[in-house]
């Protein structure tokens, strides 16, 4: 946990969780899930995807059915904002056919973590 301070002057806490694997082995599950359960006292929660990930958008089910079973419905829940990191690797013509075919909208936000590119408007 590391608290940071916002470009509005506020505080906040971030929290990184465990990530999603697939095929987890099973005596993990229990062990994992109980580092996700934080999310149930979150604020916000920031679920950070790899846009250039050959499988991006299937890896979103496997998320959103876990964050479902933890009484937190991603379709509902406006606290619940995506990161779509990598945008650096993409050319600027891909990127925004890959924005426009994955749905963007005032809840996904565009960044590299490399660069710094849209971080900013992700912090705000």
């Amino acid at each position: 946990m590391r608290l940071v301070t916002l470009p509005s002057g506020r505080q906040a806490v971030f929290s990184d969780t465990v990530g999603f694997i697939s095929d987890l082995p099973t005596q993990l599950v229990a062990a994992f899930r109980a580092t996700l359960e934080e999310v149930t006292n979150a604020d916000i929660v920031v679920h950070v995807r790899d846009l250039t990930h050959p499988e991006f958008e299937s890896q979103v089910l496997g998320v959103n059915e876990v964050l479902r079973e933890l009484s937190v419905d991603p379709a509902h829940s406006q606290r619940i904002v995506q990161a779509w990191n990598k945008i650096d690797l993409l050319a600027t013509g891909d990127r925004q056919d890959m924005l426009t075919a994955n749905g963007c909208s005032q809840f996904h936000f565009p960044v590299s973590a490399i660069s710094g590119d849209g971080l900013d408007h992700l912090l705000e």
